[in-house]
Formats: C-alpha cells, sequence, structure tokens
C-alpha cells in the first residue's frame, strides 16, 4: 500500500507542477490532492478484466485491499489534513 499511495502522490506532483505554471496554488494542494484521489472504482474495474490466470485472485484481493484502505483510511482522516493545511496557510501569511 505504501507504493500504491507513493505512486499517487508522485502523479498528482506531477500534475500540479505541470499546471502551476499558469495558475497558482498552496504548498499543500499537492498533499490535499494526492490524498483525496481514490481511484478504487476504475482500479477494481481493471482487475477484473485481466484474463483469467493463477494470478488474477492475488491481483484481486490486492486490488480491493488498496480500495477499502483509500476510502476507510484517506477517506476518515482528509477533512482533517484539508483543515490543517488551510491554518497553516492562513497563519503563513
Amino acid at each position: 500500500m505504501p507504493v500504491a499511495v507513493g505512486a499517487r502522490f508522485v502523479a498528482t506532483a506531477s500534475a500540479v507542477a505541470t499546471v502551476k505554471r499558469r495558475y497558482s496554488f498552496q504548498r499543500s494542494t499537492t498533499v490535499v490532492l494526492a490524498c483525496d484521489s481514490r481511484r478504487g472504482g476504475i482500479t477494481i474495474a481493471l482487475a477484473l478484466s485481466l484474463p483469467d490466470t493463477e494470478w488474477k485472485p492475488l491481483l484481486l484481493s490486492t486490488t480491493d485491499c488498496v480500495v477499502v484502505f483509500s476510502i476507510l483510511v484517506q477517506g476518515l482522516t482528509l477533512g482533517r489534513m484539508a483543515s490543517h493545511a488551510l491554518e497553516r496557510h492562513a497563519a503563513s501569511g
């Protein structure tokens, strides 16, 4: 799961860096977006579309674990993290 979260952060940071040339963002934008970008539906659909092999049950189980982790842990902590980011931004200037 840390690999999935890390990959999500890298992908989000790349997208923000690309758009940052045109728009201004707070410093915490990447963190908030990375933690909120849950793509469980697409992930499960892709795992279900795999051909039947000996690896498919393992991949489906792993996918389910990542999606449940994303929804429960990241979904429940997003509000607190966004509030903290806004407080830090307001205090800095």
